[in-house]
């Protein structure tokens, strides 16, 4: 018998919430619950052995530093790094992006006839090809997955398919077509025909610089301008101390020219070596016979003539002049002076005609040198002009042969970054090639098992969403909190029965 319970209205009691109020929905919509959750799991069950069964195909791309690409630039070689460096983040994505290009999936596409696999919608409504193509694209995109794995340089790929071969074909394709779209985006076309273009017309150039460079130094008569010039230089400087030395020379032997003169002039070329004093023999001698003539005439003529006879007379003058003169030398002695050449006065006149002619040959040692200074001007000038012009031939043949160099150094770079292109050494590489799946992707046990998990998770949604949209009050405690109001009797729920 049920028996009724009376509660105070001031004093409404509410129990402790637990895991059956929690789950009461459940209890209350038994019926529902249980068709809903047999319903989910027999679908999910049906699904399972019914539809055809997902394969999937799996590769992984290496990403890695191991080659690095030829820089195009002006130096002769390119520097080796001290390390390689690690892959970024950028740099996988990169490759990523690459894998899912348009262009890459389209020749997926074309290569395993994908656009040719028609839907329900294009048996109703007509497609053309590039439409096919395009949707064929779009679906790949969809079902390919491509990620990063994490902490890793590796790049997984896989594709699902309900034909294992499709899927193992689909992953082959794609690795061929993304292989070929990274050596393409990471390496210029074209470089070995470039490089190896441009390392002959500037070998050409060469030759003619250098055809240039011979012909001016023949024409020219020059072999090195700048050590012609130099020589010249040298020659010049050396030239013009000698001519500053001559002309020194030169004043310094004039000024002796003129001290010597004024030395000359006052010094006497001979000097006295002895002196004597002796009368004049011979004068006395002939005095003495012209007196002795004179005496004998005059006695002669004063035997016939009178004293006062004028030729007497006159000769009696002539006697006594010449006694007189007689007498003039006896008191007149004849003074003897012995002279010799002076020695200083020969020494100097023998320095000054010395110097007299060291100065004419200085003087004509000038003239010549001053020649030689005037020839190594314009020589020197000459070989200037030439050295220019040399120069700017001579830069411009070490500019080819640099350039040369460079071109063809690049060039052998390009035909070896080819040969790796060729043989497929790149920096990246597949780490695991596609293989045809055998077992499926999903086991059918993991399919019940989540198809059941499933069916409890939405029959159990169901049923609480059933209960919610229930407008009745089923407990004293909804009764309470709805309406507001004290609950004066309550019906006990159903005991079980005691044994």
């Amino acid at each position: 018998m049920e028996q009724l319970t009376l509660r105070t209205p001031s004093l409404p009691a509410r129990r402790a919430f637990s895991l059956r109020d929690a789950l009461l929905p459940v209890f209350r919509h038994k019926r529902m619950f249980t068709l809903s959750f047999f319903g989910i799991f027999l679908g999910v069950v049906l699904a399972v052995l019914l539809l055809p069964r997902q394969y999937q195909s799996e590769m992984k791309i290496l990403v890695q530093h191991e080659r690095l690409d030829p820089v195009v630039s002006v130096d002769a070689t390119t520097p080796s790094p001290i390390a390689i460096p690690a892959v970024t983040d950028e740099e996988i994505n990169s490759e990523i992006d690459l894998l899912q290009e348009r262009d890459v999936l389209e020749k997926v596409v074309l290569a395993n006839g994908l656009q040719n696999r028609r839907s329900l919608m294009s048996y109703v409504v007509h497609e053309d090809e590039p439409t096919r193509i395009a949707k064929a694209i779009k679906r790949l995109g969809d079902k390919l997955e491509v990620k990063q794995i994490s902490r890793t340089d590796l790049i997984d790929v896989s594709y699902d398919s309900y034909d294992p071969q499709l899927a193992y074909h689909v992953l082959a394709s794609l690795s061929d077509a993304y292989l070929e779209k990274h050596l393409a985006v990471h390496r210029p076309g074209g470089a070995l025909e470039f490089f190896q273009k441009e390392s002959d017309q500037y070998r050409k150039n060469l030759e003619d610089a250098e055809t240039k460079l011979a012909q001016f130094g023949k024409n020219e008569n020059v072999v090195s301008a700048q050590v012609q010039g130099d020589l010249a230089l040298q020659k010049l400087s050396e030239f013009e101390a000698s001519l500053y030395q001559t002309q020194a020379q030169i004043k310094a032997t004039q000024d002796r020219i003129r001290e010597l003169e004024a030395q000359v002039k006052s010094t006497p070329s001979r000097i006295s070596t002895a002196q004597t004093l002796a009368d004049n023999g011979q004068v006395l001698q002939t005095l003495e016979g012209t007196l002795t003539t004179l005496e004998l005439k005059h006695n002669d003529m004063a035997a016939h003539y009178a004293p006062n006879y004028r030729p007497l007379k006159d000769l009696e003058s002539q006697i006594a002049e010449t006694k007189a003169k007689i007498a003039e030398v006896n008191r007149s002695p004849i003074r003897q002076n012995t002279t010799d050449l002076n020695p200083t006065y020969g020494w100097l006149a023998e320095e000054l005609a010395r110097s007299r002619t060291d100065l004419a040959s200085l003087k004509a040692q000038e003239v010549g040198i001053t020649a030689n200074v005037g020839l190594y001007q314009q020589k020197a000038q000459t070989l200037g002009t030439r050295e220019i012009q040399q120069g700017d031939l001579e830069r411009t043949v070490k500019e080819l042969e640099a350039n040369y160099l460079l071109y063809q150094n690049k060039r052998e770079e390009a035909r070896i970054s080819d040969a790796l292109d060729s043989k497929r050494i790149m920096n990246v590489a597949l780490a695991q090639e596609p293989d045809v799946p055998v077992l499926p992707a999903h086991s059918a046990v993991l399919l019940v098992s989540l198809g059941l998990f499933m069916a409890i998770c939405l029959s159990t949604g169901i049923t609480f969403a059933a209960d919610y949209m229930d407008p009745s009050l089923r407990t004293v405690d909804e009764v309470y909190d709805v309406l507001e109001i004290p609950v004066l009797a309550a019906l006990p729920e159903r005991s079980r029965p005691v044994a």
